[in-house]
């Protein structure tokens, strides 16, 4: 039975608000799933990298739930492309704090691709069994990328491969993924497994139509409906592009920008609609 799992979330933190900079659906997945941990009476540490120089060591967020601020590089915000250069550092100071306080952990639960570089290396030292979470994979968002969109770095794409050859389990979030990781990164069927995401009802739950529609001024006809940040990577230009293609059908964007390019791609969207001439719609 698990009783104690360290997460490790080196790029981002589950305290951050998520629309601001790189903060976003993994945020919220951690902390949501951290909570129902916790919430089961298990003891859960999420480690991460400091941005704030005035942040607590540590943050209890529920009796059973803590984030741990890890010094590694300069206290600020840094680019994800600059993360390998300090991935030993946050891996050691990682180790170093367990070794500390003492603590046995059943499993270490990394997630996104550099996470699981120091996940690898917190598994090789302290002999944890690791299990990782990509969310997003390098070589899959290659296939579908803008020409104007950079292609994955070799260094994302040679530790993503590590990091599943060194993982006792890969969690895929949807059987797409799992087909993806065994068919572009020969990923091991018996360490992998599949665990959807789930749906927080106090935010999403079902209701009305007809009342949604009226408060949002929408007609009878069909809705597409795009919830989340607005960056290039979300593809909502292929959403604007095939609504231009859709006779009767209506767009709705309900989010904003988020990251250093963000205002620039709501601008590039809103001549894209200008220039199908889909702005009504």
């Amino acid at each position: 039975m698990i009783s104690r799992v360290a997460y490790i979330s080196m790029h981002t933190s589950p305290l951050l608000q998520p629309g601001l900079g790189d903060a976003g659906g993994m945020n919220v997945y951690i902390h949501e799933l951290a909570q129902t941990m916790a919430g089961r009476g298990v003891a859960v540490d999420v480690f991460t990298r400091r941005e704030d120089p005035a942040a607590p060591s540590e943050v209890a967020v529920s009796p059973d739930y803590r984030v741990v601020h890890v010094d590694a590089g300069p206290a600020r915000r840094l680019p994800v492309a600059a993360l390998p250069e300090v991935v030993g550092d946050f891996s050691q100071a990682v180790i170093t704090w367990i070794r500390d306080h003492g603590f046995t952990y059943d499993v270490v639960h990394s997630h996104y691709w550099i996470s699981g570089w120091a996940g690898v290396m917190v598994k090789q030292n302290l002999q944890i069994p690791l299990a990782n979470s990509f969310h997003t994979l390098g070589r899959i968002k290659d296939l579908t990328r803008r020409e104007d969109q950079e292609p994955s770095s070799a260094v994302r794409i040679l530790t993503e491969q590590e990091v599943i050859d060194q993982s006792d389990c890969v969690i895929a979030s949807t059987p797409s993924e799992a087909t993806d990781l065994l068919e572009h990164y020969g990923a091991s069927p018996e360490r992998q497994c599949v665990s959807p995401p789930g749906v927080d009802h106090e935010v999403f739950s079902p209701g009305s139509r007809d009342e949604a529609r009226e408060r949002l001024g929408l007609g009878t006809g069909p809705v597409l409906l795009y919830v989340g940040r607005i960056q290039a990577l979300k593809g909502i230009d292929v959403a604007i592009e095939a609504t231009a293609r859709l006779a009767d059908v209506d767009l709705v964007v309900v989010g904003g920008p988020s990251g250093p390019r963000g205002t620039a791609e709501v601008e590039k969207l809103r001549a894209l609609a200008d220039a199908l001439d889909i702005t009504d719609r």
